[in-house]
């Protein structure tokens, strides 16, 4: 969720906001950006923003790995199926 305080009306952050933001994220990261590449990087990323902002929103629930009672049996996984010998051609 963004804050509101730094958005003026309409939705859409001011320019200095979403410089400062750019900045941040791209020091957080880590990521060595050459002067030549910065704006149309920032370009992109102003771009993308509604598409991030509308990501964060959604409120997914993760997924859970079954347990291992619920998979299916596996060959070679060293669980035989109920009423399975597990034994060779005898």
């Amino acid at each position: 969720m963004h804050d509101v305080s730094t958005s003026p009306p309409g939705g859409t952050p001011d320019p200095a906001t979403s410089r400062a933001r750019f900045e941040a994220e791209v020091a957080v990261a880590g990521i060595a950006v050459a002067d030549e590449d910065r704006e149309p990087l920032f370009a992109m990323w102003v771009e993308l923003q509604p598409i991030r902002d509308r990501l964060r929103a959604v409120d997914l629930a993760p997924e859970e790995e079954p347990s291992f009672t619920q998979k299916p049996t596996q060959l070679g996984a060293g669980v035989a199926p109920l009423g399975a010998t597990g034994g060779g051609p005898a």
